[in-house]
């Protein structure tokens, strides 16, 4: 993904004219932005604070602005962004590909824009870097076609078996196979049977063993 490949999509995605001034001045917003170039506004370049599923906090100075998940994602986030009814001043100049300095007036001046409050008072920053980019076609294209930087990769979170289920045998030709619970019981219980057969069968036999007539002389010597 490049600056100019994200401001074209921002634009089909908001069905607004696809125009070189409207690409130059939206190029020039997200270098201003900086996000995700700059910072870990994850697929973000124009740093919006809209929820998306995948979205989580990026984790700046300023909260509220969300990485998001995907390319597609953010691009979504950020039509959505520009569709509310406090940004129509911005969807409006560039619904008429006005020319990308007059956007950026209209981008710096909205609830969006660049700006800070003191004493309760609105004091708008200055934007010369985005100035210059919309003035020099040829710096405008060379950063435009730059690649922004790969985001790293989630980590995967261990997967963990459910409670009480067995682990497959790792070894033979059964090792994906577990073994019903209830066949476990069957098991167990005619083990159970056989010892307790086998139990009974030898105190017979000591009965039987000890309960003989004695040896008669065994019962002569009985006196001793």
């Amino acid at each position: 993904m490049t600056p100019i490949l994200f401001a074209k999509a921002l634009l089909a995605a908001l069905n607004l004219p696809v125009s070189e001034s409207n690409v130059a001045a939206l190029v020039a917003i997200q270098k201003q932005e900086g996000g995700h170039q700059l910072n870990r506004a994850w697929f973000n370049p124009l740093n919006t604070m809209r929820s998306m599923p995948g979205a989580q906090e990026a984790g700046l100075q300023v909260k509220g602005i969300k990485a998001y998940s995907s390319w597609d994602e953010g691009i979504a986030a950020t039509a959505l962004t520009l569709g509310q009814g406090n940004m129509r001043p911005i969807v409006t100049s560039l619904s008429r590909s006005a020319p990308p300095e007059e956007t950026l007036a209209v981008f710096a001046a909205s609830p969006w824009g660049w700006y800070e409050y003191k004493n309760g008072v609105r004091v708008p920053h200055s934007y010369p870097g985005a100035t210059a980019l919309v003035r020099s076609p040829e710096a405008l294209a060379r950063y435009g076609s730059t690649p922004y930087r790969d985001a790293p990769v989630p980590k995967e979170s261990p997967k963990q078996e459910p409670s009480g289920q067995q682990r497959p045998s790792q070894c033979g030709p059964w090792r994906d196979l577990e073994v019903p619970r209830s066949t476990v019981a069957r098991k167990s219980l005619a083990t159970g049977a056989v010892v307790a057969l086998v139990g009974g069968a030898v105190v017979i036999a000591g009965i039987l063993l000890f309960s003989r007539p004695l040896d008669p002389w065994t019962t002569r010597r009985g006196g001793w």
